[in-house]
């Protein structure tokens, strides 16, 4: 009995898994969340229905898993790094023209208004 609601359960996942989720990016997290239920169920399968087939289900999608997650990791890092990178420009291009400004205001400064100009 328990075979047949783990193959019932299963089988829905899988349904679902071929409709909607292998069609979404693999880093997202709902993708990764499905991953993971699905790992579980394989494991609670393999523990309880002594399931050598769903032992290896559960360790092809945990390593299929960990490679995705490695790959979000390291394209998220990079995208952090790249958002720094810019932060960085944009601060020094602000302190050039807070510069530039500091420089014509001096020279405003320098200049005299009372001497006498040609018109």
């Amino acid at each position: 009995m328990l075979r047949f609601n783990f193959e019932t359960a299963a089988r829905a996942l899988r349904l679902l898994d071929e409709a909607a989720v292998r069609h979404l990016e693999p880093g997202t997290s709902f993708r990764l969340t499905f991953n993971d239920v699905s790992i579980r169920l394989d494991e609670l399968a393999a523990a309880v229905l002594d399931d050598g087939d769903a032992r290896s289900r559960a360790d092809e999608l945990r390593r299929r898993n960990a490679a995705i997650r490695v790959e979000f990791e390291r394209e998220r890092a990079h995208l952090a790094e790249r958002r720094a990178a810019e932060a960085r420009a944009r601060m020094r291009q602000y302190h050039r023209y807070q510069a530039s400004r500091r420089v014509a205001f001096r020279n405003q400064l320098s200049t005299n208004p009372f001497e006498s100009r040609e018109i």
